[in-house]
């Protein structure tokens, strides 16, 4: 008998905000609660408008302002933190814009296309009307378990055809860049993380959306800064960039992004270089499928 949703043990339920109030509200709830989403309400709380990220408040106050190309001397918020929420929503993004939504009755099948086609989350409705985020961290979760996928998942990379790409799905950043440029290229590309190169085309560093949690826009000038210092800056030192060599077996890495809580693994030849990308869509895609 197949699992449903509610079975999935999912967590707490969603922060959210109505949609008059200021983005600065928003921003100070997501930062407070160092959290990845916020729900946006309608003025009644029974209806969501749409999810909002700090990454998507960030470009709509400040990054987007700029061109891909441009190098400012200074950056500064080109709207004001009065603005009301619901107008970050109606801009952006494919992702948080449109809200997938399940009642936790439903059978597990049919998270499987959103999440497989790249949609990182969805709202989940319980039988006493609470809702909480289900994302695709909980679905390949659940996958790990799976006795039904075991020999599935047993395989390596290359045998399943995710070690070696002739065109990759992202297109990398050079160290020497700033973040500004990173952040651009993600908002241009619709990727919510890249992989950072050095001068040899080796994998460096990752730089995501959500290292955009760790500024403010007192502290926003940071991202003009070359991209390992803008790291550095924020972490305190240049986190390691997860990557795997094609030779791994597809469950150790579906457990370490688990464990890690990243949503994408680079693939590397033995120099570091990077070969290809492994997304949890490509995951749940491919254990889903017929492959």
């Amino acid at each position: 008998e197949e699992c449903t949703i509610r079975e999935l043990p999912l967590g707490e339920e969603i922060i959210a905000v109505k949609h008059s109030q200021s983005v600065l509200e928003a921003l100070t709830l997501l930062q407070e609660n160092d959290i990845r989403s916020l729900g946006v309400l309608d003025d009644t709380n029974d209806r969501f408008l749409g999810l909002v990220t700090v990454f998507d408040i960030m470009t709509f106050i400040c990054f987007r302002a700029y061109d891909i190309e441009q190098i400012p001397e200074e950056i500064c918020a080109t709207q004001s933190l009065s603005t009301p929420i619901s107008n970050v929503v109606s801009v952006f993004h494919s992702e948080t814009n449109r809200i997938w939504h399940f009642h936790d009755s439903q059978p597990i099948h049919k998270v499987f296309e959103p999440f497989s086609s790249g949609v990182h989350q969805a709202v989940v409705i319980s039988s006493d009307n609470k809702f909480k985020f289900m994302s695709q961290h909980d679905l390949v979760k659940y996958f790990c378990s799976a006795k039904a996928l075991a020999s599935k998942v047993s395989q390596s990379l290359e045998e399943i055809g995710f070690g070696s790409s002739p065109e990759l799905p992202c297109t990398p950043v050079e160290s020497s860049q700033s973040a500004l440029y990173a952040f651009r290229k993600m908002e241009l590309c619709n990727y919510t993380a890249l992989p950072v190169l050095d001068s040899n085309g080796k994998v460096v560093a990752t730089i995501s959306a959500s290292d955009v949690r760790s500024i403010s826009t007192d502290t926003i000038s940071c991202v003009l800064h070359p991209i390992l210092t803008f790291l550095k800056t924020i972490h305190g030192q240049i986190p390691s960039p997860l990557t795997c060599l094609s030779s791994e077996n597809l469950s150790t890495i579906m457990q370490t992004l688990i464990d890690s809580h990243h949503r994408h693994v680079w693939v590397v030849d033995n120099e570091g270089k990077l070969i290809n990308v492994v997304t949890l869509s490509d995951i749940i895609d491919y254990c889903t499928g017929d492959k």
